[in-house]
């Protein structure tokens, strides 16, 4: 387990926390602190990823002090400087809080560090951060050391009902355990009926099932199964609270509100009918969705554009159409877009009640007006209190309960919140991230997603993680009415083409499944489930040709369930009958014998085996006679030496044995590789097939750490060092005699002793070349910062081999270094990279025509974004544009954007427009009564540029009760690819500051950077105040240069 950073949280003035150096055992943070004289500090927090608590070791560097005034309130008095925190958990992921605490008081002064560098040391852990697969969906890509571990099957799902709806809703748990689900239906009489009972109950399953739930789904409203709690409204949230003391999920949850019988059937129609029967007699409404919603001006006018957002994402997505009913529009065009049929309906206000949408007027009676049927959506209602679940039939409740299970209308799952205090920005946000989880993060589960969307508020404001107002509060407030489980459609479903025989006798274990597509094209990926009640429950995942092998044990007659699903698939729902025959010899069991290798009884590369096959009757009326059998398999990692074996004749239920079968295995062979060999008996009756699978068990070495064996643990630019490299053996046999060759990536790191020894190292244990080092040489040009990719190549006794790869980072990283690069190979250089000839100098551009400037004004609104032609193209990110858009809000966009956001958000957050150039996003206001200056622009002819400028511009803060600040001035040059060329042909971006003032800590400072048209890759300056290492904090006449970094410095020029 990797310990890195995950997530950062509030810092203030110019104060930071940067990794100085990382490996798995250790990280080292610098901390610095600055502006303690203007704000009143508060302690800093990261997070770290690891199983048991770091240990520390810290080091104080320069500090000052300040004069306590009387009656001045102190925050941090006399307390250690740094401290761990308890951890957060999901599920067993284990987040622990570094506290750093930058101040204390000593006789009258308050005594500030200035900087302090920390040490934290990890015990070492091979164990695999162990999310559920709901979880995985939601968290895979917010944790930054997360491995993907491929496919992972469903594991347990628990419903909880009043006792007399059992039956009501044994349908939907059938379908479910059909999908592959370990479904446990409890009744309130066996988990109790207080909240306090259901919590524990969930929290019994949840640490001692095997398989533990993922999902909950309560069944009835709250006069049947309470809310976990009211306070600070209702809530199920809290039943998903089981490790740690903190508001992260370990479970999902999600509730069927019915009051009825009636309604319950409806629902759980609904549902089954969603998933495994879509509507197809039109097709359209798969792609086609509706956006809701309403601004107020003067009070709330982000709303619209939010809806506005979501739209594009959908429509770039591939949706056909999304209709947009934005008031004062009349409420029939709701109704009419609904009942044409939409998958998702989205609603943005400033306000809600429990009764429904006031702009435009939509409320509960208008729901059961509605025709759509089978065409049943998804609402996402975002903002307050329309979800509030303990108010009679709140508007959630109603979507769900509208219609009858014969005749649906409405919808099939409501994400809403109960609590009438949610606020804009925070309410966007959750918007902004729910559907980022369906178009981006490729989330095609209801309950995930919405968990999506808490964490996109999680991650985007790190200041205030409060449950009365911060971040904590929205995990509490949205709530979710549905199947947590639900797969959503986000397309036009394709249909299946499943072979597979149609029956199979008792005693069967041998079943293979092959898939295709509507057009004949095998299909990966897909999930296979066999399902055979009490008997049979076994899931693959077809392979690239379309095909899945099962390997289980049948004893019985009944229906095999056949079940096949995927994203955007109709589900395949078979079976095959499972019968009683007179003569049926198939496999029993089978014993391993390694006499010739290591007699562990296990199969080891490079072994030769005799495998022993015990043979059963399962017949009910006849002797087998004349038996033999004959061992085959496609696997080149395998050669069969005897593959014939004859037995005696076996009564009908009896066994037989005979003499073993002999193969050799490879010694290429891997740990966990399965050898998957056909059976054939023959006998006079006749020919029955059946199959041995048997895993490969063999040394599997992981890379742990690695130690630069130096003072300070860092290979330095110029510097040559030894190097140690710890591995650990995961696998299930010792390896022996273990030696590694060292290979670079780079010519900058020269690996001059590449030969290191491991010796022996048994299974869970781990060893490291200490007493034969690897050194390396680093070249003296090479940047700081930079990542060195190796390659170590392992080889050990019996032939074994293996590779296993890791990187080091080379010095340390500081203000004199430039940002970056980003995926694609973007760098920034600042004013203070003195030793890099692309250093920009500052030289400030006047265009402003007020100040003498001779550029044109761009006459823009508050929070308004105009797209204008640019004099050349420009390529950006790989692609070439020829317009550019440019917003009030301090930031450009390349080619046509309506965007104009006055919220900042993160570079890679899911808000904000494509292809973003932000030399300073945040609240500006060009028109307000203390700004005096304009937004211009200009091309500079002479020197092949063009400049746009943001010219003593009024900054706001606090957008709900706006707050005149500075006037801010900066300006944003593209410079001509023709006439500066670089080594992809892509345009360099100049930003430069005249007077800037970065302090709107209301909403997270200003963001500062680049993005890609996808938001997968950029370079953040900064956002919330945090700066990287390499990053010179904001300041007047300061410049900030944007270019491919070439392999050719004498491709790099100064810039007008």
């Amino acid at each position: 387990m990797i310990p890195l950073v995950l997530i950062l949280f509030t810092l203030f003035g110019n104060d930071h926390i940067e990794i100085q150096s990382s490996t798995p055992s250790t990280i080292q943070l610098s901390a610095a602190f600055s502006d303690y004289s203007k704000t009143e500090q508060k302690p800093l927090v990261r997070f770290v990823i690891a199983a048991q608590p770091p240990t520390f070791t810290y080091e104080i560097g320069k500090t000052d002090s300040v004069i306590v005034e009387s009656g001045k309130n102190l925050d941090v008095l006399n307390i250690s400087p740094v401290a761990i925190d308890n951890p957060l958990t999901i599920n067993d992921v284990r987040l622990y809080p570094i506290s750093i605490h930058p101040s204390y008081l000593n006789q009258g002064s308050k005594i500030f560090y200035e900087d302090i560098l920390i040490t934290l040391s990890f015990e070492q852990s091979a164990k695999q951060l162990e999310l559920s697969s709901a979880l995985k969906t939601a968290f895979s890509g917010l944790i930054l050391n997360y491995t993907e571990r491929g496919n992972i099957a469903p594991s347990g799902y628990l419903i909880i009902t009043p006792d007399a709806w059992v039956n009501e809703i044994t349908p939907l748990a059938r379908w479910k355990e059909k999908k592959g689900w370990t479904v446990e239906v409890r009744t309130l009489s066996q988990t109790g009926s207080t909240a306090n009972d259901i919590r524990n109950y969930v929290a019994n399953a949840y640490n001692t099932w095997s398989p533990r739930p993922e999902y909950v789904l309560l069944i009835g409203d709250v006069d049947y199964i309470p809310a976990a709690s009211t306070v600070p409204s209702y809530t199920d949230h809290s039943y998903t609270l089981i490790t740690g003391d903190d508001f992260f999920s370990e479970v999902l949850i999600g509730r069927l509100s019915a009051s009825t019988l009636l309604e319950l059937s409806t629902m759980v129609a609904k549902i089954i009918g969603y998933e495994t029967e879509p509507y197809l007699g039109s097709t359209t409404w798969f792609t086609r969705a509706l956006m809701v919603g309403a601004n107020q001006p003067g009070f709330m006018t982000t709303p619209l554009p939010t809806k506005r957002w979501v739209r594009d994402r959908l429509i770039d997505y591939g949706f056909n159409q999304v209709d947009t009913v934005f008031h004062p529009m009349p409420p029939s065009g709701i109704t009419n877009s609904i009942n044409q049929g939409v998958i998702f309906v989205n609603y943005r206000s400033g306000e809600g009640d429990p009764n429904g949408w006031p702009w435009p007027d939509f409320r509960n009676d208008d729901i059961y007006g509605l025709n759509n049927g089978w065409m049943l959506p998804i609402v996402t209602s975002i903002t307050c209190y329309t979800g509030h679940y303990g108010y009679g039939t709140c508007f959630g409740e109603a979507w769900l309960r509208a219609g009858s299970s014969g005749n649906p209308r409405g919808a099939v799952g409501f994400i809403g919140s109960s609590s009438p205090a949610t606020h804009s920005s925070w309410n966007n946000c959750i918007d902004y991230g729910i559907y980022w989880a369906f178009v981006h993060d490729e989330i095609k589960t209801l309950g995930p997603a919405l968990y999506r969307g808490k964490m996109e508020v999680f991650t985007n404001f790190p200041g205030d993680t409060s449950t009365a107002s911060g971040s904590a509060f929205y995990f509490y407030a949205y709530n979710l009415l549905g199947d947590p489980s639900l797969s959503v459609w986000t397309d036009i479903p394709d249909s299946f083409v499943v072979n597979h025989v149609s029956s199979v006798p008792v005693g069967t274990n041998a079943f293979s499944i092959q898939v295709n597509n509507s057009t004949s094209q095998p299909v990966e990926n897909a999930m296979a489930c066999l399902h055979k009640d009490n008997e049979v429950k076994e899931i693959q995942f077809t392979d690239a040709s379309g095909y899945a092998d099962f390997n289980f044990t049948t004893t019985t007659e009944d229906s095999l369930f056949v079940t096949i699903t995927k994203d955007n698939f109709k589900p395949h729902c078979g079976h095959a009958m499972v019968y009683n025959t007179s003569v049926y010899v198939g496999y029993y069991n089978h014993i391993v014998d390694d006499p010739s290798g290591n007699d562990n009884g296990e199969v080891n590369p490079g072994e030769t085996i005799e495998l022993s096959v015990t043979l059963k009757n399962y017949g009910n009326s006849t002797t087998a006679t004349n038996v033999s059998a004959k061992l085959s398999i496609d696997d080149p990692l395998v050669t069969i030496t005897d593959s014939i074996r004859t037995y005696s004749s076996i009564s009908p239920g009896a066994t037989a044995s005979s003499a073993p079968f002999v193969f050799d295995v490879a010694t290429s062979a891997r740990h966990n590789h399965v050898l998957k060999f056909d059976l054939e008996v023959t006998a006079t009756q006749g020919n029955w097939l059946s199959s041995v699978w048997i895993d490969v068990k063999a040394p599997a070495l992981t890379y742990q750490r690695n130690q630069i064996q130096d003072g300070n643990g860092i290979l330095e630019p110029g510097e040559t060092r030894d190097l140690i490299v710890s591995i650990e053996n995961t696998g299930g046999l010792i390896g022996n005699t273990i030696s590694g060759i060292l290979r670079s990536f780079s010519s900058g790191v020269i690996v001059t002793d590449s030969f290191g020894f491991f010796g022996n190292i048994n299974v869970g244990d781990s060893s490291s070349n200490s007493g034969d080092h690897f050194t390396l040489a680093a070249s003296s040009a090479i940047s700081p910062g930079s990542e060195i990719n190796f390659a170590l190549l392992l080889s050990g006794d019996n032939s074994f081999d293996d590779t296993v790869g890791f990187a080091i980072t080379l010095g340390i990283v500081d203000s004199s270094e430039p940002l970056g690069p980003d995926d694609y190979g973007y760098y920034a250089f600042d004013d203070t990279d003195v030793g890099y000839p692309e250093k920009p100098n500052y030289n400030w551009v006047e265009i402003d025509p007020a100040h003498g400037g001779s550029g044109d004004t761009l006459s823009l609104a508050n929070d308004e974004t105009k797209t204008i032609s640019l004099p050349f193209g420009f390529k950006f990110y790989g692609d070439w544009y020829n317009q550019v858009s440019i917003c009030s809000n301090g930031y450009i966009a390349m080619g046509s954007t309506w965007v104009a956001d006055m919220y900042n958000w993160p570079i890679l957050a899911a808000a904000g427009p494509p292809l973003l150039i932000a030399p300073f996003w945040d609240d500006l206001d060009p028109n307000a009564t203390d700004s005096s200056g304009n937004v211009c622009y200009w091309y500079d002819a002479a020197n092949h540029r063009f400049v746009i400028e943001h010219s003593r511009i009024q900054h706001l803060h606090d957008p709900v009760n706006p707050t005149p600040a500075e006037l801010q001035t900066f300006e944003v040059i593209l410079y001509d690819p023709q006439y500066y060329p670089t080594e992809t042909g892509d345009g360099e971006i100049l930003f430069q500051y005249m007077d800037i003032t970065n302090d709107d800590g209301w909403h997270n400072y200003a963001t500062v950077g680049i993005e890609d048209y996808d938001h997968t890759t950029g370079l953040e300056y900064t956002y919330a105040n945090l700066y990287p290492d390499a990053a010179a904090p904001l300041a007047n006449n300061r410049g900030w240069r944007i270019r491919k970094k070439p392999g050719d410095e004498s491709n790099s020029r100064d810039l007008p």
